[in-house]
């Protein structure tokens, strides 16, 4: 799918279009385009969207983007919030919250090697644990994970 399509799905969300974002996706539906990325905004779309059809087709949409990529962390992410929120299933939430985590963990931990790796060459007697420690302490805004909990 092209990025324009994305941008576009996108931009008409972040206006409140959601019906015009719905009929891009369908469109690129019927093209034969199908992706996890797509079916994701697709989810976010049918909870939107005024008549974005039952509820139930979410957590169907979702299901089907795992199962088209199933390291597609942003589905497993999606599938959690709509768990939490929406089905009130928290139990349920928790597998797809433990699911993204390690997707993510293993993507961070493979660009982590490669950042210390660098670290390395550049500065062969760089302290290697303290970059470590910084980078993974770089991981997650504290931040906003510290104004979340408090909501």
């Amino acid at each position: 799918m092209s990025l324009s399509v994305f941008e576009s799905i996108k931009e008409l969300s972040a206006r409140g279009q959601y019906s015009e974002a719905q009929e891009k996706i369908e469109k690129a539906e019927a093209e034969g385009v199908s992706s996890a990325e797509l079916l994701v905004w697709k989810s976010r779309i049918l909870q939107l969207a005024e008549d974005g059809g039952p509820l139930d087709d979410v957590e169907k949409t979702l299901l089907r983007a795992i199962a088209l990529d199933e390291t597609c962390v942003a589905a497993a992410v999606e599938l959690g919030w709509f768990r939490l929120n929406v089905q009130n299933d928290a139990k349920r939430a928790i597998e797809s919250f433990r699911a993204a985590l390690k997707l993510q963990a293993s993507v961070n931990t493979e660009t982590l090697t490669g950042l210390l790796k660098c670290a390395h060459e550049l500065e062969p007697d760089h302290n290697l644990e303290k970059a470590k420690l910084r980078a993974i302490r770089a991981l997650v805004d504290e931040t906003k994970l510290a104004e979340a909990l408090r909501d």
